[in-house]
């Protein structure tokens, strides 16, 4: 019995604890945040940005959110304005994992120190062993994709101060290139980011941002040449194998896209990025039930993520389930009214219930939303013939 309680008192301790020791490491980063960018700044524990279902907390410029649900007491994130030099950028990153290795170091003293009780070195034991593995878990570089609840990704603190060390030079540039992208200069951007690479700095940021370039240019040759580089200078981490699964898939290489895909999920294999896309290449290659496997998957891990929804639909529809099919493709349009592939496949189950009409409307929204969707002019054509005969 006295084992039970002990593990029992064990496991509430550290329940109780690590919301704690992480709200201490990103205060280590929201501090140094605030002192910085002198805007707002939100620390989220339990989640990695989302706002629903959480306890928010405000002080001043500083909001935390807490998740009401402890199981999800294991992450967090610093949220904060953009800080104005690579030098200061780096003290913000810096600091969560230094606020977690002094509390360690603090935790180790208390539990040497003759004169606290057993309860307090017990409780400190505990505090020690979670900030010894937030420390290890952020300073070490860390090539996994974390994905953020506004559809962006980030890299742990480890990853993000190697990437820092090595654009310092070229930091101001990098920003230049960033102000171009958001003003839609993507031309300006592009040379920017070529010149920095023809000069010699060739770190994995500048590649990235060449690459993701290229790919909004349609340049794919050019895509696959600067992975085949950056392949060189560093490892390629989950979202790389998602983008070159990519190029393949848009050269209808579908069997070596799968491959590409299963590499991602080697290196993370909790990104949902990864199982929506072998969702929608099974469905292209005919696999459906794969399809289904893959968007249960993804929609398991964000319930409100769009794609899943529709390429679960899309597959649900080709096995016959057609009600089931037709009602993810409406909730996935619910989730994202953009979605040119949702609006499509809302197209196909009126064609092919012989809804001509109702079809028509539906591909020419998703004509309206993206003309590069795949198959969309081929099915605005059949369907266009059916109506006029």
């Amino acid at each position: 019995m006295s084992q039970i309680i002990v593990i029992t008192l064990s496991v509430l301790v550290l329940l109780l604890i690590r919301p704690i020791t992480i709200l201490i490491h990103e205060m280590g980063h929201s501090i140094p945040a605030l002192l910085f960018t002198k805007k707002k700044v939100s620390a989220y524990i339990g989640s990695y940005g989302e706002q629903d279902y959480n306890v928010r907390l405000n002080a001043g410029r500083l909001s935390i959110y807490l998740k009401t649900n402890p199981f999800y007491w294991d992450r967090g994130l610093c949220s904060h304005g953009e800080v104005p030099s690579v030098d200061k950028h780096i003290i913000v990153v810096l600091g969560g994992p230094m606020a977690s290795l002094i509390m360690l170091i603090i935790c180790a003293v208390t539990m040497m120190s003759g004169s606290v009780s057993e309860w307090v070195r017990f409780v400190s034991a505990f505090f020690m062993f979670s900030f010894i593995f937030d420390f290890y878990l952020n300073i070490i570089p860390d090539n996994r994709v974390i994905s953020m609840a506004d559809g962006s990704v980030t890299y742990n603190d480890g990853k993000q101060l190697r990437q820092l060390i090595q654009i310092r030079p070229v930091y101001e540039e990098i920003k230049q290139g960033e102000a171009l992208i958001k003003a839609e200069k993507h031309q300006e951007a592009r040379n920017l980011f070529t010149k920095l690479i023809e000069s010699g700095h060739k770190s994995e940021v500048v590649y990235r941002f060449a690459i993701y370039l290229a790919q909004f240019q349609n340049d794919h040759i050019a895509v696959a040449d600067l992975f085949a580089e950056l392949r060189q200078i560093g490892n390629l981490d989950d979202n790389d194998y998602i983008n070159i699964a990519h190029q393949h898939t848009l050269r209808n290489d579908y069997a070596v896209a799968i491959e590409f895909l299963n590499k991602a999920v080697q290196i993370n294999p909790e990104n949902p990025l990864i199982y929506n896309n072998r969702g929608y290449i099974y469905n292209l290659m005919g696999n459906y039930q794969r399809a289904i496997v893959n968007s249960d998957i993804a929609i398991k891990m964000v319930s409100d993520f769009a794609y899943p929804y529709n390429n679960r639909g899309f597959a649900k529809i080709k096995l016959g389930q057609v009600e089931e099919g037709l009602r993810d493709i409406k909730k996935s349009i619910e989730l994202d009214t953009k979605n040119a592939y949702a609006h499509r496949n809302l197209g196909i189950y009126h064609f092919d219930k012989g809804e001509f009409n109702k079809a028509l409307a539906a591909f020419e929204k998703a004509w309206e939303l993206d003309k590069e969707t795949h198959l969309l002019e081929q099915y605005l054509k059949e369907t266009s013939s059916k109506i006029n005969t």
